[in-house]
């Protein structure tokens, strides 16, 4: 496939993380040979909000850019600091399309932070609410607790991005209004445990991201360890596929369309 018939967006990767900031120019040849041509950003922090602002002045509306506070982010800061980054994304967010990532992470030894990650997630929500934006939402381990605090605000515009929880549990989301992303790590899922869960999604309501340069999938021709990079979104695309009967093509066009539909509702 050429470059000049890229079409198909990543619907979640992290162009501005340094890993692929620093080689972008080739990153982003690879992905538009493998088809890839658009890509919405995954915000972390205000240093990583800046650098998507320099993207868009490189690559116009080809990326769609998100700002969010990243829960491991969150985890790592002094209360002085969160409260910074929480005012500076209601200044910035309205350059934004989307706040994201925002969410909560309790996976093994980030559970002990939830009383610290919680508020930020909620005052991020309803920041969302405020200023009208779709959320993209990082939840690991921490259903209840996320489902809880989406409750409250109901419907909501936007996605879980790399979900790999049960499809019970993605149906808690698209109950509240929600879509489903599904990156690698969904080539890392139990075949009976995927098959349920694609089988749960209706196709107006699925997205695929590769969530570059984590979670490269475990496929076939994909060296361990490799850096994951866009231009891994169709083989995600053909795996899934493989398993709910649809060509990866089909599923791409059907990600594209409905993230247009959230940003231009």
């Amino acid at each position: 496939m050429s470059a000049d018939s890229a079409n198909w967006i990543d619907a979640h990767c992290h162009l501005s993380d340094p890993r692929i900031y620093d080689d972008i120019d080739a990153v982003l040849a690879l992905s538009r040979a493998a088809g890839v041509g658009r890509w919405v950003l995954a915000g972390y922090s205000p240093d990583d909000w800046q650098r998507q602002l320099e993207l868009r002045k490189k690559l116009g509306n080809q990326v769609v850019l998100s700002f969010g506070l990243h829960p491991w982010w969150v985890i790592e800061q002094s209360t002085e600091s969160i409260d910074a980054g929480l005012a500076k994304l209601k200044s910035q967010l309205p350059h934004a399309q989307l706040l994201g990532e925002l969410g909560l992470d309790a996976y093994k030894e980030r559970r002990a932070s939830l009383p610290k990650q919680l508020p930020v997630f909620e005052k991020q929500l309803a920041l969302a609410g405020e200023l009208s934006k779709p959320i993209v939402l990082h939840i690991v381990a921490a259903h209840e607790e996320s489902i809880s605090a989406l409750k409250r605000q109901a419907p909501w515009s936007g996605w879980v991005h790399s979900f790999s929880g049960s499809a019970e549990q993605a149906a808690l989301y698209l109950d509240l209004g929600l879509m489903i992303s599904l990156s690698g790590s969904a080539t890392r899922l139990p075949e009976p445990k995927l098959k349920k869960l694609l089988a749960a999604i209706p196709s107006d309501r699925l997205l695929l991201e590769t969530d570059s340069p984590d979670q490269a999938p475990r496929l076939t021709g994909i060296e361990p360890g490799a850096p994951n990079t866009p231009a891994n979104l169709l083989k995600i695309a053909e795996h899934l596929g493989h398993f709910c009967g649809q060509k990866a093509q089909v599923l791409l066009n059907r990600s594209l369309e409905n993230i247009q539909r959230v940003l231009y509702r």
